[in-house]
């Protein structure tokens, strides 16, 4: 049986960040786990902002950052949405880092 495309993209964003998809655990667990910031993959017909996917974000995250990462079937654009305040958070941390270490921002890496 060929994978799902929903669990497709949740791998391919796993390869983007350096994640491992966290798979049916039965948990309300977000499909992208991380250190600080837990990504929900959601694979649509068309693009579009649902409050469900952030109430489903916010909570599996469980106090963490968290992000949501969509990708269009028809189109294959890929979005992430995230809340501002946090966006501006993880935007001081990767200038931080790229203000001590350029190479960790590096493409293709």
């Amino acid at each position: 049986m060929p994978n799902a495309a929903w669990k497709e993209w949740e791998r391919e964003m796993g390869r983007y960040t350096g994640r491992v998809r966290s798979g049916p655990m039965g948990d309300a667990l977000p499909d992208l786990p991380g250190p600080f910031l837990d990504i929900e993959c959601k694979y649509r017909t068309k693009i579009g902002i649902h409050q469900a996917d952030f109430n489903q974000a916010k909570r599996n995250a469980r106090g963490k950052m968290w992000a949501v990462a969509l990708k269009e079937k028809r189109t294959g654009r890929r979005l992430v949405i995230m809340d501002a305040m946090e966006f501006a958070r993880l935007l001081k941390l990767a200038e931080f880092a790229f203000s001590t270490r350029p190479e960790l921002l590096s493409e293709g890496e």
